[in-house]
């Protein structure tokens, strides 16, 4: 759903700006949700969940909404926002079960990072299919 935004974009510029916020917000998201799930270890409560979800809002809200300057996009926060949930929900769901959290999420993180880079090369491959008309 990440990668929707490549497609929306209106030239060849933006889109490449789109391409690098899109892999650096994946990565960014990705670090986020390990420091969220080892500072949750320091004391495991539901009510501590929140607390840490509330802080890191907070923290990417204000870059989201320009109240700290910052030389990337609020799109660029939204999608670490969005990666870092997906990534936490699921290693909860699998922490419920019983499964191993740092296998799973490293997998996961895998493939949020290979969809990323395949998105990025059909952009430079559609691009260089246009140049050559």
């Amino acid at each position: 759903m990440k990668s929707v935004s490549l497609g929306r974009q209106s030239c060849t510029t933006t889109a490449r700006s789109a391409a690098r916020d899109l892999i650096g917000s994946t990565l960014l998201g990705g670090l986020l949700a390990i420091v969220f799930w080892f500072s949750l270890r320091l004391f495991v409560h539901l009510w501590m969940f929140f607390l840490w979800m509330l802080l890191f809002g907070l923290l990417v809200g204000r870059k989201l909404y320009g109240i700290c300057s910052t030389h990337y996009s609020p799109g660029f926060w939204l999608n670490s926002l969005v990666t870092m949930i997906i990534l936490l929900g699921q290693s909860v769901q699998d922490s419920a079960a019983g499964k191993d959290v740092y296998t799973a999420f490293a997998v996961r993180m895998g493939l949020f990072v290979a969809v990323t880079v395949y998105a990025c090369l059909m952009l430079l491959i559609f691009e260089q299919r246009r140049r050559a008309r």
